[in-house]
């Protein structure tokens, strides 16, 4: 029989209802399985793992060896070899890395020249820099070394989306906002509130962006994407947080703003924002605590009640809305159905 008429009697049956889909998920799982005993599956994979640890073993002592060998005559280079040898080296290994991942090459070799396009590129900038004979402390020098490696970066981020573009395309945009920040407080003598909105600023920025790459479908995003909002959120409070000394306003409104917080972390089933601002809440009623009552044995007694008070509420409700088992936003996936029209 060949493929046509396989492919006509599929239909007939599934049209009958003889065949269902899930007849022929079964069909696709069991010709791709891996029929190999599992001793060979397992000493397969040990062989690989140790090709992997030699392989990044070997760059390793490489690359140490070349460093050891230009850091020797690094005085001795003339301005033309150190910018060549530095930010040459990064051009040419990105550009290899893009090339080589346009035709499906070695994944291992790719990510090597990732790793030193990532090293000597702004290494390379800061030379370049230095030979011109500019100051590299200067934020001006740093946003500009900024601007061009974002510029390397974000255009393959959008259109490639690999978790190294990823990364650089995130860091090098959050380092140019820093470095305008620092900027900006060389100028102006800023005031400790003004110096707490850019906190909170630079907070509120880092979870926009986590929360962006958490709702990606890409692999590796959402991972990253926590992480972000994780430093994020504790930007954010802390930079509330700094302003609650000083204003009796603020001693008010700083416990509605964490309760918020938690309620964002619940309601978009994000868990390290959520534990963050309990984290926060707890520490805001002991600080207030402390301040109430004079008496510090009393102070800690109180203290311990309140950590095992919203420890135990905190955990409760991290259970029922944030925890995969229990959370009814959790729902399992079903299998794809197969299409043979």
């Amino acid at each position: 029989m060949d493929k046509n008429s396989l492919l006509q009697e599929i239909k007939r049956g599934l049209a009958e209802g003889t065949i269902t889909n899930n007849d022929l998920q079964a069909v696709t799982i069991s010709t791709t399985t891996d029929n190999r005993p599992a001793e060979q599956i397992k000493d397969h994979s040990t062989s690989s793992k140790l090709t992997d640890t030699f392989f990044y073993i070997g760059a390793i002592l490489i690359a140490m060896g070349v460093t050891t060998v230009v850091g020797s005559m690094w005085a001795d280079l003339s301005s033309f070899l150190k910018v060549f040898i530095t930010l040459g080296a990064g051009i040419v290994s990105f550009l290899s890395a893009v090339m080589l991942e346009s035709k499906n090459f070695n994944v291992k070799i790719n990510n090597a020249l990732h790793i030193i396009a990532i090293i000597t590129l702004p290494l390379g900038l800061n030379v370049l820099f230095m030979e011109l004979g500019s100051d590299v402390a200067l934020p001006l020098i740093q946003s500009i070394i900024a601007v061009i490696i974002s510029a390397i970066y974000l255009p393959f981020l959008v259109t490639r989306q690999k978790e190294v573009y990823l990364v650089m395309g995130t860091f090098w945009p959050l380092y140019l906002f820093g470095t305008i920040v620092g900027h900006l407080n060389q100028q102006i003598n800023l005031t400790q509130t003004m110096s707490a909105i850019e906190v909170i600023l630079s907070g509120l920025i880092l979870m926009v962006i986590g929360n962006y790459y958490n709702s990606s479908s890409n692999v590796g995003w959402p991972r990253f994407g926590s992480i972000l909002q994780f430093f994020g959120v504790i930007s954010f409070l802390a930079g509330f947080n700094a302003m609650i000394y000083d204003s009796l306003l603020m001693t008010l409104v700083y416990p509605l703003i964490l309760v918020a917080t938690m309620y964002y972390g619940i309601r978009y089933f994000q868990r390290a924002v959520f534990i963050v601002a309990a984290l926060y809440l707890t520490g805001y009623f002991i600080w207030l605590t402390f301040k109430i009552l004079p008496d510090t044995t009393f102070a800690l007694i109180i203290s311990g009640v309140i950590i095992m008070v919203f420890g135990g509420f905190g955990y409760n409700l991290q259970k029922r809305y944030l925890s995969k088992k229990y959370s009814t936003l959790a729902t399992p996936s079903t299998p794809p159905a197969v299409d043979v029209s």
